[in-house]
């Protein structure tokens, strides 16, 4: 398996600094959230590859029922 194919985390943040922010200034925010994270798409060739970004300080665990990643997909393939 390539690098370019591998799931990867940022450099986390702490208590007095917040993470570093690997999302490439040209990633589209796309239109689902939740109060406590964003999603990012970015594109390049013929490659996509989404970001998720906690956008609150503890937000716990994110769960995403198939029917909504499914839904997600869809959304993808028509962009």
């Amino acid at each position: 398996m390539t690098e370019t194919n591998k799931i990867r985390e940022g450099f986390p943040g702490g208590a007095r600094f917040p993470a570093k922010n690997i999302i490439p200034d040209e990633a589209e925010k796309l239109p689902f959230s939740t109060k406590s994270y964003e999603f990012y798409l970015y594109k390049k060739e013929q490659k996509a590859v989404i970001y998720i970004k906690t956008i609150s300080y503890h937000p716990g665990i994110l769960e995403v029922p198939l029917s909504k990643l499914e839904e997600m997909i869809e959304y993808l393939k028509q962009e």
